[in-house]
């Protein structure tokens, strides 16, 4: 392939990499806004760090406030957590919902619940520190569900008599409201806005302001438009001669920075500091070139259709889940019969034990499937190149993902040299020695 048609393809796959980066970042910001989880995406995050200061002050301030009022009876709640603890519960509950429209009564239960939670976790973990630290360990290692890892917490406690008084109803409301206010009189955040159900009659529901859905908008594009997939480069990758100008050919892409960090003044200290040899170190691994070994590509792809488990591809198909059996499934279990709550037990336990493996293994296969889509893309081209970056130690790493000459023992399988060489006297010594190591003799004496 010419080398100007080459540069063309590169272009196009850059831009590729961008598209694909976009569509990413907006699959994961909706999933995001589905499941309420707003505050956890980079956007809200930011808003998130914005907001919580000016709110803490006013939480601090209310606390301490001699005021008369109904909402005057949130004070003993609020003050059972730090300031800090309840801005933060507070604005992120309402980040979450901002993008839900959750009426204001829905949104001050849903501040107050996460507080409650949050003292009810403190009491458990005073009470009974060593089984709470067992099983929020096991929760987090199981699954990521607020409300699952709560019904089991609130479930393991009564089991463990560990009494805990819930907050009344009103009084829930009165917290959430409460702080509802404040955040709109101190963090400039949301808004009342009145709307119609589908019944006609009148709510309000918290919002964003319009300025802020403004920022909202205008962060998520730019963090679309500056997420791209990183991948390999049909052309050598562009020297580095400071910390800001190598690796890809789009100048949209070249935010890359040579060292991985966000601490903009030192970058631009590097950028005054003469180090040619660290650049010239970089810039030799990034020109070396690749391609992909075809014999292994279709081996590993032959493998892997037909459901991986071979040397060490992961399983391709999740484990299905156990079947119900020995319990009647449309009876409650504190209405069964012995030998059905046990066998329900059992299930249970057999059903856990499945979900857990397939959780380890379910990273692997997405990270398998990506390798061999990768391989495959680039599997006809003669030469491919890997940019690469430093970490603050001063170590090198290739920026694109899945396969790349440091990726694991299947990534490694699938790259060669394009440009080989002789081994010659020493390099067939140590092509022994790293065999032997993979066999398992890497403990012996040179």
């Amino acid at each position: 392939m010419m080398q100007d048609n080459l540069y063309e393809t590169q272009l196009g796959i850059e831009q590729q990499m961008r598209e694909a980066g976009q569509s990413k970042f907006t699959e994961q910001l909706i999933n995001a806004r589905l499941k309420g989880r707003e505050a956890s995406t980079g956007s809200g995050a930011a808003l998130l760090g914005k907001a919580i200061e000016p709110l803490i002050k006013a939480i601090d301030a209310f606390v301490t406030t001699t005021k008369r009022g109904p909402r005057v009876l949130a004070k003993p709640y609020i003050k059972m957590l730090d300031a800090e603890v309840v801005a933060y519960l507070t604005v992120r509950v309402i980040i979450d919902n901002i993008a839900q429209n959750k009426a204001i009564q829905r949104t001050a239960l849903d501040i107050a619940s996460m507080l409650e939670d949050e003292v009810r976790m403190r009491e458990f973990d005073r009470l009974n520190p060593g089984l709470y630290h067992v099983l929020t360990k096991d929760l987090r290692e199981r699954s990521s569900n607020y409300q699952h890892q709560r019904t089991v917490i609130v479930n393991r406690m009564n089991k463990a008599e560990i009494d805990f008084e819930s907050w009344p109803q009103r009084d829930k409301l009165l917290v959430g409201t409460k702080l509802i206010d404040l955040a709109i009189q101190h963090t400039g955040l949301i808004e009342l806005n009145k709307q119609k159900d589908a019944r006609g009659r009148s709510r309000y529901h918290v919002v964003a302001r319009p300025e802020v859905m403004d920022w909202l908008d205008r962060r998520n594009a730019w963090c679309a438009m500056h997420s791209p997939l990183y991948l390999p480069m049909v052309v050598p990758p562009r020297d580095w001669s400071s910390p800001w100008n190598g690796g890809y050919l789009t100048p949209g892409l070249r935010h890359l920075k040579m060292i991985k960090t966000r601490n903009q003044s030192y970058l631009e200290e590097l950028s005054n500091i003469e180090m040619p040899a660290v650049y010239d170190a970089l810039n030799l691994i990034q020109r070396t070139a690749w391609h992909i070994n075809a014999p292994i590509l279709r081996a590993m792809s032959h493998a892997w259709d037909n459901g991986g488990l071979q040397g060490d591809l992961p399983r391709r198909e999740l484990l299905p889940l156990p079947p119900k059996y020995g319990f009647p499934a449309d009876v409650r279990s504190q209405d069964m019969e012995p030998e059905h709550k046990e066998a329900l037990i059992k299930w249970k336990r057999a059903t856990t034990r499945t979900h857990r493996a397939n959780l380890a293994v379910n990273s692997q296969r997405i990270s398998m499937s990506k390798k061999l889509e990768v391989a495959d893309m680039f599997k006809d081209y003669d030469a491919i190149y890997f940019p690469h970056c430093l970490d603050w130690r001063g170590r090198l790493y290739p920026v694109p993902l899945f396969v790349n000459p440091q990726g694991d023992d299947s990534a490694k399988a699938l790259l060669e040299f394009s440009k080989g060489k002789r081994l010659g006297e020493q390099g067939a010594c140590w092509l022994a020695i790293h065999g032997a190591n993979l066999w398992g003799q890497d403990k012996v004496s040179l």
